[in-house]
């Protein structure tokens, strides 16, 4: 290339390559290599990325292992590689990398993908939920509602909607409204807290949360919808 670093820059770069058995080091100077050359010294970035990337994740590291398999994924730098996205996300991933653990679900779920696999997708979405990933909480939430890679377990599926519910995640609350009111006509306490998750996912603008709603704003009574605006209401100013 004819472009040149400058002398800082090329101390740095020096420092680079001592740092390959120092992967934490590495991606750092290569950070500052970026943010300290213009656009014309470095022209191809994603490309460079993807090269140093490589290095760190090689020696191990696992924040560079999960760039590198999203790179790889979403085809940033080089064309898309769905094998070796797996692969690399699998490494940072088995170190507990909870969003290494969420796109693994996430691939493994794709019902275009060739390797679809329910069961696998179920495995790494239930660790990322553990390590608390709210997004994961949900989809295995969903796959217990309609018994995708696992037993269906309405129960199970309630529980994992709550905690991302919790989180703030709109579609979570949608769905767990909606099992809460299906569940049982004559709990009047279920009905209630279906009006409030319904009434939280429709502020976030979630689709349908308003029809749904109004349904079931109709089956409660006066005093039931005074109760529940008034739990409401605390949820709002937080």
């Amino acid at each position: 290339r004819d472009n040149k670093f400058n002398l800082e820059q090329e101390r740095s770069f020096t420092l680079f390559k001592f740092c390959r058995i120092l992967p934490v080091l590495a991606l750092c100077f290569f950070c500052y290599l970026v943010s300290n050359a213009s656009a014309e010294k470095i022209p191809q970035t994603y490309g460079d990325a993807m090269r140093w990337y490589e290095k760190a994740a090689k020696g191990g590291n696992t924040k560079a292992q999960f760039l590198l398999a999203y790179m790889h994924e979403t085809g940033n730098g080089r064309p898309y590689n769905h094998s070796l996205a797996v692969k690399w996300y699998i490494r940072a991933a088995e170190k507990n990398h909870s969003r290494a653990q969420f796109r693994l679900g996430m691939l493994y779920s794709k019902d275009s993908s060739k390797t679809t696999d329910f069961k696998k997708a179920a495995i790494w979405y239930e660790k990322a939920s553990k390590n608390g990933l709210a997004q994961a909480s949900f989809n295995l939430g969903v796959f217990f509602e309609r018994g995708l890679g696992v037993k269906k377990d309405l129960s199970k599926a309630k529980e994992l909607y709550f905690s991302a519910s919790k989180k703030g995640v709109a579609a979570a609350q949608f769905n767990l409204g909606l099992l809460l009111a299906a569940s049982n006509k004559e709990d009047r306490q279920a009905l209630i807290q279906a009006w409030l998750w319904l009434s939280r996912a429709e502020i976030q603008n979630f689709p349908n949360a308003k029809v749904v709603l109004g349904s079931i704003t109709k089956q409660l009574t006066t005093l039931e919808l005074k109760e529940a605006q008034k739990k409401l209401l605390p949820a709002q100013n937080q």
